[in-house]
């Protein structure tokens, strides 16, 4: 692993260095003469940065259903605006990133629910520390097949 593919992760996740490093249990310092290629990255942490968490937008920042998306989200689950705004926003915190933002700027994030019995998909735009929900698109749950 090269510095620009260190650095190019630590974006990706939207991390400082300093949150970085302390993910890798080293200094800013180090982590940022590992960015430079000043010095070589240990086998252990390079072991230990692959093992980065799936970010979950929870993690992003703060969390905000649109009128639109709760509407959406209240139709599909039989819901009020209110309860709907409530129930999508605390499934959508623990969501996990389906792609890459788009020319459009928006994102798309997942949330499933076993005891809701709910599969979410989300259109998600950025304001800084702000995840916008855009749209909701509700599906009916369905469980993982297992691999054998």
């Amino acid at each position: 692993m090269k510095g620009a593919d260190l650095r190019e992760l630590r974006v990706r996740k939207g991390w400082t260095q300093a949150r970085a490093a302390e993910y890798a249990r080293v200094t800013a310092n180090t982590w940022a003469r590992w960015e430079r290629d000043e010095v070589p990255i240990p086998g252990p942490a390079i072991a230990l940065l692959e093992q980065i968490p799936e970010e979950t937008l929870g993690d992003t920042g703060q969390v905000l259903v649109s009128l639109a998306a709760a509407r959406q989200y209240a139709a599909g689950r039989g819901l009020g605006i209110e309860e709907a705004r409530r129930e999508l926003t605390e499934l959508l915190v623990g969501a996990k990133r389906t792609s890459s933002p788009p020319a459009s700027g928006l994102e798309g994030w997942r949330a499933r629910s076993r005891t809701l019995q709910v599969d979410v998909g989300a259109q998600v735009s950025r304001e800084g520390a702000l995840a916008v929900v855009t749209h909701a698109h509700v599906r009916g749950y369905r469980p993982r097949r297992r691999r054998r």
